[in-house]
């Protein structure tokens, strides 16, 4: 690989940024990235865009500076992720970590900023729940969808009733969505109902 990585950082607000990478990430722009986030100085409030609509390679260099990054701000989210890279995220277990992709950077910013921080400097869960909301409120099911499952990878313990309620907008997204499995979700729903009232 000899595409040198590329990293077009804005900041959007006094909190978020965005980055637009392009090239290849690997080993060989280890160095690249390091400057890059001492550069940022990314902190538990940040929230990070990282658009990969340049990326021609990804090796796992690249994927545990991103594992490494999410750790260190409130939320990071990626948009116009190429269909090749997407295939890299899937042979990993990269695709259990609660990122949030979306398929630009419009969705992303309206994603990251209806996020707001909770007093231990996670995500506020009501927050990220209402996001996914407005987007299916909007009709944006993809989105709102990438919402659902990165809230649904965080593991959190939700109350049962608040929990079905998640499941059973996974599942509406997924049909609004032609994706065959919703009924697993509305199963799922119904289930820890059920289960509960036992």
């Amino acid at each position: 690989m000899d595409d040198h990585l590329l990293i077009d950082v804005h900041q959007l607000n006094p909190e978020t940024f965005r980055l637009g990478l392009s090239g290849d990430w690997s080993i060989d722009s280890s160095g690249v990235w390091t400057a890059c986030l001492a550069n940022l100085l990314p902190g538990k409030q940040t929230k990070i865009i990282i658009n990969l609509s340049g990326v021609k390679y990804l090796d796992s260099t690249g994927l545990g500076q991103q594992v490494r990054l999410k750790g260190m701000v409130l939320e990071l989210a990626f948009s116009e992720m190429t269909p090749g890279i997407r295939k890299v995220f899937l042979a990993t277990s990269l695709h259990s970590v609660p990122f949030a992709e979306f398929a630009n950077d419009e969705k992303a910013i309206r994603y990251l900023q209806a996020l707001r921080s909770s007093p231990d400097a996670t995500i506020d869960v009501e927050s990220q729940i209402d996001a996914a909301y407005a987007f299916q409120k909007a009709g944006d099911h993809e989105s709102a969808l990438q919402v659902f499952f990165a809230l649904d990878r965080r593991k959190l313990k939700l109350s049962p009733n608040l929990q079905s309620g998640i499941w059973a907008a996974m599942a509406l997204s997924m049909e609004k969505c032609g994706y065959d499995n919703f009924r697993f979700w509305q199963r799922k729903a119904k289930r820890i109902l059920e289960q509960n009232s036992k």
